[in-house]
């Protein structure tokens, strides 16, 4: 169906006492809107869409000979008949990360086709509402089909049954000998935020997934410190350093930490020549 134009008598213009142009615009089709169905794109709440954003940013900041893209359609052939020119999947994934791929343009959507036919090395969906379903079953099989080497869940809060209530992320990590996934999951928060990291957590299997034979870091779960109307807790997933216990940080968060660190040196350097004058008196 052909989408909803302007016509052409849209636009008037009506001359006002002031000899000013007013502009209005008049016989606009407006197309439909249906509340049942879901938006084009993923992002239902502030939660999932700060999840989303946060993950682009970490990646992106931290990753610069990767590429990271966010909430875009995904096409890829169909691997089950990839002589096919009409069959293609199309995937919509939050996240997808690919490893050592170059794409200067900012794009509308990907087209595998365009870029070698490379699969994201990472795709991440934050499940919602509306997603949440097709997200754990649909995306599960087509990733798998596709060779997509991890493929993460989360929800940003409690928006599925009572199996996914968080703390919960799932990691598929696809076996290329078997062609079949092996699942992971964590229900347990490493660090509630604005808190260090600790070794011993970090060492822990049951709230960190050692994913650095795959992508260059570690997955965890952060309890956020805000609260989601309802009463729900709020949760992300971070990355973590594969060998240290630290994350990585959005550029924002990077900024800041070295500002602080600018900060204590200039606070230090204040305290060494404030003793040197005590015992010695003032430079000049």
């Amino acid at each position: 169906m052909e989408p909803p134009r302007m016509q052409e008598d849209a636009i008037m213009e009506d001359e006002m006492p002031s000899g000013r142009v007013l502009t209005r615009i008049r016989n606009v089709i407006q197309p439909d809107f249906d509340p049942d169905k879901p938006r084009i794109g993923r992002r239902e709440s502030e939660p999932h869409s700060a999840e989303v954003g946060y993950l682009f940013d970490v990646l992106g900041t931290n990753f610069l000979e990767d590429r990271t893209t966010w909430d875009l359609h995904h096409y890829f052939k169909d691997p089950l008949d990839p002589g096919s020119k009409d069959d293609e999947y199309d995937i919509q994934y939050d996240i997808s990360y690919f490893r050592g791929l170059k794409i200067a343009q900012e794009l509308p959507s990907y087209k595998a086709v365009e870029h070698g036919n490379a699969v994201p090395t990472m795709a991440v969906n934050v499940l919602s509402k509306s997603t949440w379903a097709v997200d754990l079953s649909d995306h599960v099989d087509k990733s798998r089909l596709l060779g997509i080497p991890l493929y993460v869940v989360f929800p940003a809060y409690h928006v599925a049954t009572t199996t996914y209530k968080p703390p919960f992320l799932r990691a598929y990590i696809y076996q290329s000998s078997t062609r079949q996934h092996v699942i992971h999951d964590l229900k347990q928060a490493i660090v509630k935020e604005g808190e260090p990291l600790s070794k011993a957590a970090c060492d822990d299997p049951e709230k960190l997934l050692d994913t650095s034979s795959i992508v260059p870091f570690r997955i965890g779960l952060m309890e956020r410190n805000v609260q989601v109307k309802g009463g729900f807790s709020a949760w992300r997933m971070i990355l973590v350093h594969p060998t240290e216990p630290r994350m990585f940080l959005t550029r924002a968060e990077q900024e800041k930490a070295r500002a602080e660190q600018e900060k204590a040196r200039a606070d230090e350097l204040e305290r060494v020549l404030s003793r040197y004058k005590e015992r010695f008196g003032s430079l000049n």
